[in-house]
């Protein structure tokens, strides 16, 4: 897509919300607890809730443009993913399950689960890894978008996408699906539904819609927290962060800075968790005995760990899409 087509709120957006997950919400799991008040950890999961709703929103947004009328539509579009995300999701993967192994982290429990987190179905067949829960999950919902996608008209897309998630509600009493579906996946069909119009009037009331939803937010925190307001809560926190990145958006400084994060977004998020464990290794190589209980300082992990991840998330996608790039070339 051309830069004059390239919509820039969401570079902004996912970027934002990355940054949250890798250098905010995960890097707690490797300072002291003592720096994690209570407080504190309930606003990094409040946004870490909005984040992901929202980077669901925008992955059920972009899917919806595919068209699909036929067998053929069908096969690019798997084979479009695929060759989107697998290949390092694949690598990010192995390196955890190694790690499983070696070092006693809890990311797989077996081979056989590592397989199934391989080919999304550990939602059916858990425990889901953790970090990489969320790209299992995303890989089975793009495994029936094109279910989805074969109705052109919203209501029955939305009708479908309702029906789906009815049976997940049953398959959930009876533990045969992850909670974590019913949470996320309303939202990746609202981003089927969604058509660039209902954008296009987020982001030309992004003001007012931003100053509503601060406002709600100051009254459940400040007023009445006793209200649990479930998917709402991730609604309005999506919303603060997509009209403030509309805002910025307008920026070029902050445009270029979050194209390049936006870029990298996907290694990040894949492989923050190998540079996390590397530092964290690094920074206490004289007691490695003690390898559950590690710790870095807080300046060591915002200036040392996190650009350090930047950089080598945005270089392992160029390195990635290079390779794919030849692979796909000589397959011409």
């Amino acid at each position: 897509m051309s830069n004059n087509k390239r919509d820039f709120a969401f570079d902004v957006a996912r970027s934002i919300c990355i940054v949250e997950i890798v250098c905010m919400l995960h890097m707690t799991n490797y300072l002291e607890k003592s720096l994690i008040s209570d407080s504190l950890a309930h606003l990094l999961g409040f946004w870490t809730l909005a984040s992901l709703a929202l980077f669901t929103f925008m992955s059920g947004y972009f899917m919806g443009r595919y068209k699909l009328s036929s067998i053929r539509d069908v096969y690019v579009f798997f084979v479009n993913r695929i060759k989107r995300f697998w290949g390092l999701y694949f690598v990010a993967s192995l390196l955890l399950y190694v790690a499983s192994s070696v070092a006693g982290q809890p990311w797989y429990e077996s081979f056989p689960n590592f397989l199934l987190s391989l080919l999304g179905l550990t939602i059916f067949f858990q425990p889901l890894p953790p970090t990489l829960w969320y790209m299992v999950m995303l890989m089975f919902f793009y495994l029936i978008t094109p279910l989805l996608l074969l109705f052109k008209t919203t209501i029955y897309r939305a009708s479908i996408g309702v029906i789906i998630l009815l049976l997940f509600v049953f398959m959930n009493q009876n533990a045969w699906v992850d909670n974590r579906v019913l949470l996320y996946f309303p939202f990746y069909v609202i981003g089927l539904c969604c058509n660039q119009r209902v954008v296009d009037v987020i982001k030309d009331n992004a003001a007012a819609i931003l100053c509503v939803c601060i406002i709600l937010i100051l009254y459940h925190w400040l007023i009445d927290d006793s209200v649990s307001w479930g998917y709402l809560y991730m609604i309005i926190g999506g919303s603060v962060i997509i009209t403030i990145s509309s805002l910025l958006s307008t920026n070029k400084k902050v445009r270029y800075i979050s194209a390049r994060i936006s870029f990298a977004s996907m290694a990040m998020y894949f492989f923050h968790r190998h540079f996390y464990l590397a530092s964290v290794i690094i920074w206490n190589v004289g007691n490695l005995h003690n390898v559950r209980n590690l710790t870095m300082p807080l300046w060591f992990c915002v200036l040392i760990v996190c650009p350090i991840i930047f950089i080598g998330s945005y270089y392992i996608q160029i390195l990635y899409d290079s390779v794919l790039a030849k692979c796909t070339n000589r397959n011409v």
